[in-house]
């Protein structure tokens, strides 16, 4: 399967104000994972639709089946959970805590356990996206929109003055939907100087284009 992509120069990603990140490592699966056992355990899903999977609103720790193993990288998503990110600890702390941006703990399948050498960063903003004519699907079943990969600039967000958020709307095709998670400048750079691994970024369309 082919999957198109973009490739910015330094200058379009150091001039943009805000950048999608994404994943470069996905690592485990939400646990338990039989039968998406996870989605009863980690959401409220009164609004969550089994056909495009939005509508979740997490309300418990993400669960793991063991810690992970980080090698050299920091940044890590799960299979399967593309609008959530997990760190080192320490990494939260120098690098995400400065910019106000909490932590939920992940905790252990087996015996509930808080995992020591992991955390799930806590995105609770929402940000509406000037999509403009990007294409959209339409859910059969709940009649929510989302919109397929994008490439070249990501849309802009609306103003914000947050450094972590997610978009209002939706991204994803067929049976998977999901938020995107948009950084600041100010935090991409962060993350660059620090030499973060696990996550890239697409920047978004603004004034330089």
């Amino acid at each position: 399967m082919d999957i198109p992509t973009t490739k910015f120069t330094d200058v379009e990603m150091t001039r943009a104000k805000f950048l999608a990140m994404l994943p470069s490592w996905h690592h485990g699966y939400p646990q338990p994972e039989d039968d998406f056992g996870y989605l009863k355990v980690t959401y409220n899903l009164s609004e969550y639709c089994r056909t495009c999977a939005t509508g979740a609103k997490q309300v418990a720790p993400f669960r793991m089946k063991k810690p992970p193993s980080w090698g050299k990288r920091s940044i890590l998503q799960l299979n399967w959970v593309f609008d959530e990110y997990f760190v080192k600890p320490d990494v939260w702390e120098t690098v995400f805590e400065q910019f106000g941006i909490s932590c939920r703990p992940v905790v252990l399948n087996a015996t509930g356990a808080t995992i020591d050498s992991v955390v799930q960063l806590e995105i609770t903003q929402l940000t509406e996206l000037h999509m403009g004519n990007h294409p959209h699907e339409e859910c059969a079943t709940c009649g929510r929109r989302f919109h397929p990969r994008v490439t070249g600039f990501f849309p802009a967000p609306a103003a914000t003055d947050a450094a972590l958020f997610k978009s209002c709307q939706y991204f994803g095709t067929g049976g998977s939907a999901y938020r995107s998670v948009l950084v600041s400048s100010a935090l991409y750079d962060k993350t660059r100087s620090a030499d973060l691994k696990g996550a890239e970024f697409q920047a978004c369309a603004g004034p330089h284009t």
